[in-house]
């Protein structure tokens, strides 16, 4: 009997300002195995707060956030992709 390996990491997103100047930047919180490829587990949205927004539970986790080429880091994601990341915030998230 095989034992699956699955890695979770953060993987950060960033997208354009909304219409009133605030930031739209977040982590995707990903879980991945040889096996079964990537699963989307949630997304925690920055807001002013930065990469402080990630709950403790998650700050262990490996990240990837490359450099964009408008010089965030990041991959960049379109406003409606952020939207529906947004729809689906990390269940550990405590609400404000």
């Amino acid at each position: 009997m095989s034992t699956e390996t699955v890695t979770r990491v953060l993987v950060r997103v960033t997208c354009t300002n909304d219409k009133n100047g605030n930031p739209r930047r977040g982590w995707l919180v990903m879980s991945w195995s040889l096996a079964r490829g990537g699963k989307f587990e949630g997304f925690v949205d920055e807001g002013y707060i930065g990469s402080s927004a990630i709950p403790a539970e998650l700050r262990s986790l490996p990240d990837f956030a490359p450099p964009s080429l408008a010089g965030k880091s990041g991959f960049v994601i379109s406003p409606a992709d952020y939207r529906s990341y947004c729809a689906h915030e990390y269940p550990w998230r405590p609400n404000p």
